[in-house]
């Protein structure tokens, strides 16, 4: 066991050295670190005693995950009639998909006892980085893994204080990812994470509904409509009026990826609260009618 466990040492670290003071194509990289975990769920126990190498394991993830696009263009913001969103088949996101469900994997097979405090600790060091949005982009998107595995909702509190704040960040990525990292948890754990902390996250996520940027806009929406789907009604009531009359305002004047999310918002609440959505839909519906009569007469 001390030789598997020796061996075990040394292709972690040699790779860890190639990671940092090579450069290797992005192929390579993947190759070798897929390599290294393969041997890492297998032999579990054996990483659990060594907290330094699973913290090599997670840099070298991390590094990873920072290889995404540096421009915000136009495609991105807004993106073609008929785009998909869907992470797993984003192209420019397949760094960052890989290092999301290589920690999944981690988490499961090491024990979220053990990689929380180690995840919780390198997420911290990742959003102190101010020079480059990407550091803080990664730190997100890893934590929306977390959810799934944590089972006292009490555990979540100070995740849930590291991200809401960038909802309101400069940089339309890191709502993104706000987005999807809460979207991501409040499906995870329905309904204690709605019972908990909808009235922190939901004021925010309804209030990017109007985002500058379309792709911001629809993200909102979808993390929403997780959200509202596992929540007691009590705890969507206080938000129900607002988020539908701005779902059916992007209904109405937005591009097919908004427009498609906001539906499934819409959906979210109407299905649970049919007696208590009908009269603002009724509303929003009749203001909509009203306005488009104008606009025909003039």
């Amino acid at each position: 066991q001390v030789i598997v466990y020796n061996e075990q040492i040394l292709l972690i670290e040699i790779i860890y050295r190639f990671f940092f003071f090579f450069q290797a194509e992005d192929g390579i990289r993947d190759f070798c670190l897929s390599r290294g975990l393969g041997d890492v769920y297998k032999r579990q126990s054996l990483l659990r005693k060594d907290l330094e190498l699973l913290k090599q394991l997670i840099e070298m993830i991390f590094l990873r995950m920072l290889d995404v696009d540096d421009d915000i263009d136009d495609e991105w913001s807004r993106p073609p009639e008929g785009y998909s969103q869907d992470l797993d088949t984003d192209s420019d996101y397949a760094n960052v998909r890989f290092g999301m469900n290589t920690i999944d994997r981690l988490i499961a097979a090491i024990n979220y006892e053990i990689m929380l405090p180690i995840l919780s600790l390198m997420v911290q060091q990742m959003l102190q980085q101010g020079h480059d949005w990407r550091y803080k982009h990664a730190a997100l998107m890893a934590l929306s893994q977390v959810g799934e595995y944590v089972e006292n909702v009490d555990f979540i509190a100070p995740i849930v204080d590291v991200v809401t704040p960038f909802l309101l960040d400069q940089h339309p990525r890191l709502r993104y990812a706000a987005c999807h990292c809460l979207g991501q948890i409040g499906d995870d754990m329905q309904p204690k994470f709605q019972e908990k902390y909808n009235s922190k996250c939901v004021p925010p996520l309804v209030q990017l509904m109007t985002d500058a940027i379309p792709r911001v806009q629809s993200h909102a929406c979808a993390a929403l409509t997780n959200i509202f789907e596992g929540s007691p009604q009590d705890y969507v009531i206080p938000y129900m009026n607002e988020a539908l009359e701005k779902a059916f305002a992007l209904i109405k004047d937005s591009i097919s990826i908004v427009k498609e999310n906001a539906m499934s918002c819409i959906s979210a609440i109407s299905v649970s609260y049919t007696h208590l959505t009908l009269p603002t839909i009724y509303s929003v519906q009749i203001s909509v009618v009203a306005v488009s009569l104008k606009k025909k007469k003039k």
